[in-house]
This record gives C-alpha cells, structure tokens and sequence, in this order.
C-alpha cells in the first residue's frame, strides 16, 4: 500500500488511554475494516500475518464463476469473521488484530482500529437514513427473503394493527424501520445492517 507520512500523521485523533485488555472486537469492527480491503494482494498479506491457512484464504477469494473472483472487501470480510470466531475472546482478537496490522505497516487502519473500538467514530462515518431503510426494503421481494432478513436482525417485529400492509417490500420497511429505533446511532445501525445482510446472504439489497 501506498501510504503517506502526512496521512499517518493526521489519523492519529487521540491518544491510547484505555488499556487493552479492555477493547473488544465485533463483527460491525471488522466489516469496517474490510472495507479498506482493496486488492487480492491485501487480503493475502493479511490472511498470512493472522496465520489463516492459504487454501481457506483462496477458497474465501473464489465464487461460482471460475472466471470472477469474489470482491476484496467480501473475502475479508469473512476470513476475519471466521478468524476471529476461533479466538478466545473479543479482547484476545482485537490484540492480536492491531498487532497484526502494525507488523505489516498498516498504522492508519490500526489506528482507526483502535478508534473505532474505543468508540471514537469520526462523524463523517455513514448515517443509516430513512432513505437507506426504503431502498433496502424495496429490494426485499418475498416472504423467504423477509424472514431472514428478520432472523438476521435478532428482532421481534409487532406489526403496527391500524396500518394496512399489503406487500413484502411495505412489511419490511416497517420491520426495518422498528429496529433502526432500537440502534444507538445512525453509524452503527448502517454498519450493523450492512453485516446483517451479508450474513443473511442478501448482499443485493444492502444500502449504497
């Protein structure tokens, strides 16, 4: 990776005052930092400094279509997530994951790493609106897809007995729309949402 002395510089927002032993990592972290996943070539390096076995990291980077590897972004996404299934704790993986990152020059992620585990989120950080909640809803097209959506979500959904629902995309804007009330902040409920959907396999309907 190309990395600018001056970048490194102004990511660094604060100072480490919480020790470690107290952060823990999840996957809304995770899904963050795969996102700065932009090449094969990165999810190599990473996968090999967290010691994640090289069949399982080419098996995460191919699809169906032999001629069509998957996003970056998607691989690492779920290499991550299953390596740090394997770890003892949340405390354990984040250790070992700012360790790893740090071992191979990536001080900018570590460093927003660590920020976004301590729960300093820069405020530019992607808001879930009203608008993502329709869009998402609208690409919800049968009952099969709703209920998973809603398993995924881990969220009982009381419909609302005075509203007249008629279709799957009206159900799921209003099961969406319930549990974004449940969120503490716009960013995590857009990140969380994000993971949910690629959990759930719905990775067509996630919100731009």
């Amino acid at each position: 990776m190309d990395w600018r002395k001056d970048d490194i510089k102004r990511q660094q927002w604060v100072e480490d005052i919480t020790p470690v032993s107290a952060h823990e990592l999840t996957e809304v972290h995770l899904f963050r930092l795969s996102q700065r996943i932009t090449s094969q070539s990165d999810v190599t390096e990473i996968s090999k400094h967290l010691g994640i076995d090289y069949d399982r990291v080419q098996s995460a980077l191919l699809t169906t279509d032999p001629d069509r590897a998957k996003p970056p972004q998607e691989a690492a996404f779920s290499l991550l997530r299953d390596w740090c299934s394997d770890q003892p704790s949340g405390q354990e993986a984040y250790r070992l994951l700012n360790a790893c990152l740090q071992e191979i020059g990536w001080n900018q992620y570590a460093t927003e790493l660590q920020l976004w585990v301590q729960g300093c989120t820069p405020v530019t950080a992607q808001q879930l609106t009203p608008a993502h909640i329709f869009q998402v809803a609208q690409r919800v097209i049968n009952h099969q897809e709703l209920r998973k959506l809603q398993e995924s979500l881990s969220f009982t959904h009381l419909a609302d007995p005075s509203r007249q629902i008629k279709t799957v995309p009206e159900e799921a804007y209003e099961l969406l729309r319930n549990w974004r009330r449940t969120q503490t902040t716009g960013q995590e409920a857009y990140l969380a949402l994000r993971v949910v959907l690629q959990k759930a396999k719905l990775s067509k309907v996630t919100p731009g």
